[in-house]
C-alpha cells in the first residue's frame, strides 16, 4: 500500500475570546474553514494525522471539538453542510417538507440504509437519536439547539421525576418515524435555520439495534456502528485510532483513502516535530513557532479562516468563581492586545464578546466597556466581590493540556492577574480527555 503525500501544517486563523462571562465551555467549537489549496490526494493510500483523545463517543452527548472531529469522519445526519455552510441531503432524500406554520417538518430518508455492521437504517434510528439529545439521563451539552423540538426542553429538565413521568415526557417530544423512510419532526415554534439543525451531531441516527433504551449507554469506538465514509478498525485509547473505508456508506462521493491514522498528541510542539521527521502528514501548526514555520514550510504551512472562539470556562457553583464580580475583574485585567501578540503571534483576533463579529454581523467592541482590558477597573470590581487588592482571595487552578500554546496562555493569564489584581494562580496541566471531562 502506498502513503498519500499529503503534507500539511495548518494554522486556523481564529478569533480570540478569552473569559467570556456567559461562556458555556471553552474551545468547544470546530471552526470552519478548509486548508487553502491543499495537495490533491490520490486514489488510495494512508494519511497519518495529529488528532486529540475525544471524551465521549456518543454524538447525543459530545461536547467538545476533538469528539466532534470523531463524529464528522465516522457518521452523518438527514443533512450536512456544503463549502458555503448550506445545508445539503446526506441520509435524506432532498429538503425537507414544512408546514405552512413552518412548525412541522417531514423528511424523506433514503431507502436501503445500512449501518456499518449491515444492519438497517431506517427513521426510528433518527428518532431515537433526537429523543437521546433530550433526554436528561444522557445531559447532552449541545441540547439547546432542539429547544424547538416540542417538548424536548421538558424532558430534558425533567431529570428528577419518576421513571413514569419521564416516560410521559419522552412521548410528548415532537419527532416519530411514520414508516421506515419517513421522518416527522413537529416544533413548538418556526425556526427557519432548523434544516442546519438536522445536519449537526445532536441529530445523529443511534443504532437502535444497539441501543434498547433511550438513557441506554452508547457502545464504544470498536463496537458502535456507524453511518459515515470511514469507520474505525483499531483503536488505543491516548495513542491512536485507525480509519477504514465504510462499505455501507451510502453518500455519492466515496472515500479516496484507504486508511486515515489519527495520532492523539496534545501538544503541537511534539507533533510538529514529528512532522519534520515524516512521522505525520497534517498537524496543527504550532503558533508559538509560527514565524520560523513560515521560514521553514512556505509551501506546506496552510493559513485558513476560522471563527473558533477560545474562552476560559469557570466553576460556577464555586463560592468564589460564581461571583460574576469576580469573573468580571480576572475579564478586565487580561490585556487581550498583548496576549495575542505574545500567545499567538498575531494569528488570532481580540475581542470580548463570544460570537466573533465576522459572525453576528455586529461591529465589534460592543463589550469592552464591560468586559475590555482596564486594570482600574478590574481592582474595582474585585473590590465589590468582597476581595479589595486580592485580600483573602483563595489561590485556584487553571486547567489546561499539555502543550506549549496552552502552558503559555496560562502563565500569561498567571502574571496577568497577579500584577492587576494580586491573585495567585496554579497552572494544572492534565490530558485532553481529563480537561474535557472536568468541564461537566
Amino acid at each position: 500500500m502506498t502513503k498519500t503525500k499529503l503534507r500539511l501544517l495548518l494554522s486556523l486563523l481564529s478569533v480570540f475570546a478569552v473569559l467570556a462571562i456567559a461562556a458555556a465551555c471553552g474551545d468547544d467549537d470546530d471552526g470552519g474553514g478548509d486548508a487553502t489549496k491543499a495537495p490533491a490526494v490520490t486514489k488510495g493510500g494512508t494519511v497519518t494525522i495529529q488528532a486529540t483523545q475525544f471524551e465521549s463517543w456518543d454524538p447525543h452527548f459530545a461536547n467538545f471539538a476533538q469528539d466532534i472531529t470523531h463524529m464528522m469522519m465516522v457518521r452523518r445526519g438527514l443533512y450536512h453542510l456544503d463549502l458555503k455552510d448550506k445545508p445539503v441531503a446526506a441520509m435524506a432524500v432532498g429538503a425537507p417538507t414544512v408546514s405552512a406554520d413552518g412548525k412541522l417538518y417531514t423528511v424523506k430518508i433514503q431507502s436501503g440504509l445500512k449501518w456499518s455492521d449491515g444492519q438497517p437504517l431506517d427513521a426510528s434510528d433518527f428518532v431515537l437519536g433526537i429523543q437521546r439529545t433530550c433526554n436528561p439521563d444522557i445531559a447532552g451539552a449541545y441540547q439547546y439547539i432542539l429547544t424547538a423540538v416540542a417538548g424536548c426542553d421538558d424532558y430534558y429538565a425533567g431529570g428528577k421525576k419518576s421513571a413514569a413521568e419521564k416516560a410521559d415526557l419522552l412521548k410528548a417530544v415532537g419527532v416519530r418515524a411514520v414508516d421506515a423512510t419517513t421522518l416527522e419532526i413537529k416544533l413548538s415554534i418556526a425556526q427557519p435555520t432548523f434544516p442546519i439543525i438536522l445536519s449537526m451531531w445532536p441529530t445523529f441516527p443511534a443504532p437502535k439495534h444497539q441501543i434498547t433504551a433511550v438513557d441506554a449507554k452508547y457502545p464504544g469506538a470498536l463496537a458502535a456502528a456507524v453511518n459515515g465514509p470511514f469507520m474505525p478498525k483499531a483503536y488505543t485509547e491516548k495513542a491512536s485510532m485507525e480509519l477504514v473505508p465504510n462499505p455501507n456508506w451510502a453518500g455519492a462521493a466515496k472515500p479516496n483513502l484507504d486508511k486515515i491514522i489519527l495520532k492523539y498528541i496534545d501538544d503541537v510542539a511534539v507533533s510538529n516535530n514529528a512532522y519534520r521527521a515524516n512521522e505525520l502528514d497534517a498537524v496543527r501548526a504550532n503558533k508559538v513557532e509560527l514565524d520560523k514555520l513560515k521560514t521553514d514550510f512556505p509551501k506546506e504551512l496552510n493559513l485558513y479562516p476560522g471563527t473558533r472562539t477560545t474562552a476560559l470556562q469557570f466553576q460556577h457553583k464555586d463560592p468564589v468563581l460564581g461571583k460574576s464580580d469576580v469573573r468580571r475583574a480576572l475579564s478586565q485585567a487580561t490585556d487581550r492586545v498583548t496576549l495575542v501578540k505574545v500567545v499567538y503571534k498575531n494569528a488570532n483576533i481580540a475581542t470580548t464578546s463570544w460570537m466573533p463579529p465576522v459572525r453576528n454581523g455586529l461591529k465589534g467592541g460592543e463589550y469592552d466597556a464591560l468586559l475590555g482590558f482596564d486594570p482600574a477597573k478590574a481592582k474595582e470590581s474585585l473590590k465589590k466581590a468582597g476581595y479589595e487588592n486580592g485580600a483573602g482571595f483563595p489561590k485556584f487552578s487553571i486547567l489546561v493540556v499539555d502543550c506549549s500554546e496552552c502552558k503559555l496562555l496560562a502563565e500569561f493569564l498567571q502574571a496577568e492577574w497577579k500584577k492587576h489584581l494580586n491573585v495567585e494562580v496554579a497552572i494544572e496541566i492534565v490530558d485532553g480527555k481529563t480537561r474535557a471531562a472536568s468541564h461537566r
